[in-house]
């Protein structure tokens, strides 16, 4: 799974370049001349010749080593519009003078390698551009694997839509000052927030070119544009934010202060990307031999389960993609796995089951799921009150880790969970509950001490050793309906039981070994159910 992560980054970033040719062969992507009417690149010149460049304006000289230029008719505006033009490659040049007059020397390697061959001298006022800073020569040239060196950025046109005066902010000389043009300053002691105004209204999914300088104080502050959170204000030191924010929200830009931030903020730009500018547009394959960093928003085509639109290079039939249902779906060797949904997700596979490093979730046949780890006993549990690992309420299902053999349900709590949890097995209407097999009430056996016999109000049936004149009392039920079981089991005497409220009569005397009886609770007293042997005493 991080390898599927670690590609959709890199093709996002891909993607996030995706252009038109004008974008290419802009002039601010590109180191660009004329011929020079001193050294004019004539038709006959070839391997070791010269020509010169007049370099006009333009900052960048053609790099002293070996690389390629384009050389195009003056009346065309770029080379991919101009029918007549020549690539060719160059392997030193040297440049004098100033600008404008400054002019580089190109040693020629080769000539006119693009497909087509031009014929004719390139005179004076002949286009040229070089190695180009950003951008690629394969729009209008299939060039031999071309390496350009150092750094490449494509710029954008940006429209700027915001002042940084006090009118378009709504700071109130208390919590935020300002006055005419900055610095826009935070008062400590609050966390007002400030907003921006400005001359047009940011829309959702535009991105724009965020930049904010000043010097940090006491405390940080954060901000937002368009409902996206840009970098942290700093605390302390020079402020030089750049951030690019592609907007989720019309929300303008609102600064959120700390409680004893002193941030004074020098200048704040927010310039609007103009939409088909700053672009890269690849036939081919892009090949990243680094890391990928996106700033910006990633778009994939739909893909299908045989070529999902994420994948890997060597599993091309790996990945995600959508499948036009409002579904992302997991291919795996070209076979629809999972699909994540907006209020959930399927797993496609028959065979599939959710694994920890110690138990499994697992699907064993239609409408069927089980939870398993080897031959080791399983517990699932359901909370009522969950605080703590000290503090809680809950009910656990589990198959021999109570008792081996044995499934068991059983109540627990702790802390300030309730003492006393109920368990019940409620049919509906008619409905029964069926035991095929026995049912074991939970019992206790205790002996008699020193006449005193002590009821186990937890147990149902209590069978009961006697050593003398023995007697025994039993408190009030708490649910009617409850039933309890008195046998008097090994005869060393008589037992006198005792119920607090007792509706047959005041108690029972068992003398002999066998005697037995069984009593429920209505509610406010108990009633007889079941008499043997024994004397009740009215």
């Amino acid at each position: 799974m991080k390898r599927i992560f670690a590609i959709l980054l890199l093709i996002f970033a891909i993607i996030g370049f995706e252009s038109n040719a004008e974008a290419v062969d802009a002039k601010a992507n590109f180191v660009a001349g004329t011929i020079d009417e001193s050294n004019i690149l004539g038709d006959a010149e070839t391997t070791s010749d010269t020509f010169a460049v007049l370099m006009g304006t333009y900052a960048n000289d053609v790099p002293n080593a070996a690389s390629r230029v384009v050389v195009y008719g003056g009346a065309c505006s770029r080379p991919s519009a101009c029918g007549t033009r020549e690539i060719v490659t160059i392997s030193a040049s040297s440049c004098t003078g100033t600008s404008p007059s400054r002019v580089c020397t190109l040693t020629i390697t080769a000539r006119n390698q693009e497909s087509t061959t031009h014929s004719g001298d390139w005179v004076a006022g002949s286009k040229v551009d070089f190695s180009p800073t950003a951008g690629t020569f394969g729009e209008y040239a299939p060039l031999d694997s071309p390496e350009f060196t150092g750094n490449v950025a494509i710029d954008a046109t940006y429209t700027s839509i915001h002042t940084f005066h006090e009118d378009n902010w709504n700071e109130d000389d208390a919590t935020w000052t300002m006055v005419t043009t900055g610095p826009l300053g935070h008062v400590t002691g609050n966390t007002t927030t400030v907003t921006a105004t400005n001359t047009e209204a940011i829309v959702a999914g535009v991105t724009y070119k965020v930049t904010i300088t000043g010097t940090g104080g006491g405390a940080t502050a954060t901000y937002t544009l368009g409902g996206i959170t840009g970098t942290t204000i700093a605390a302390s030191g020079a402020i030089a934010i750049t951030d690019y924010i592609t907007a989720s929200t019309t929300a303008s830009m609102i600064i959120t202060p700390s409680n004893t931030c002193t941030v004074s903020i020098t200048s704040i730009t927010i310039e609007k990307l103009t939409d088909a500018t700053g672009d890269l547009t690849v036939d081919g394959n892009l090949i990243v031999r680094s890391p990928v960093y996106l700033r910006g928003n990633l778009y994939l085509n739909k893909g299908t389960v045989t070529y999902p639109s994420l994948s890997f290079s060597d599993e091309t039939n790996m990945g995600f993609y959508w499948n036009y249902e409002g579904q992302i779906g997991l291919s795996i060797a070209g076979v629809r796995s999972f699909r994540f949904l907006n209020y959930g997700f399927i797993i496609d596979s028959l065979a599939a089951y959710i694994k920890w490093s110690d138990t499994d979730i697992v699907r064993l046949a239609a409408n069927s799921l089980a939870m398993r780890t080897s031959t080791n006993p399983q517990t699932f549990s359901i909370y009522e009150t969950y605080t703590n690992v000290s503090n809680y309420e809950y009910y656990s299902l589990d198959a021999g880790v109570t008792t081996a053999d044995t499934l068991t349900i059983q109540a627990l709590s702790a802390g300030t969970g309730s003492a006393n949890l109920n368990i019940a097995l409620m049919p509906k209407g008619t409905g029964k509950v069926y035991a095929n097999g026995l049912i074991v009430r939970k019992n206790s056996s205790i002996s008699c001490v020193a006449t005193v016999c002590t009821d186990v109000p937890t147990s149902e049936s209590i069978y009961i050793t006697t050593t003398g004149t023995d007697t025994m009392t039993v408190a009030d039920g708490t649910t009617a309906g409850t039933r309890r079981f008195f046998s008097h089991k090994v005869d060393g005497g008589q037992i006198i039981i005792t119920p607090t409220n007792f509706s047959a009569g005041t108690s029972i005397t068992m003398a002999d070994a066998g005697d037995t009886m069984e009593i429920e609770w209505n509610g406010a007293k108990w009633d007889m159910v079941v008499f043997y042997g024994g004397v009740l005493n009215p």
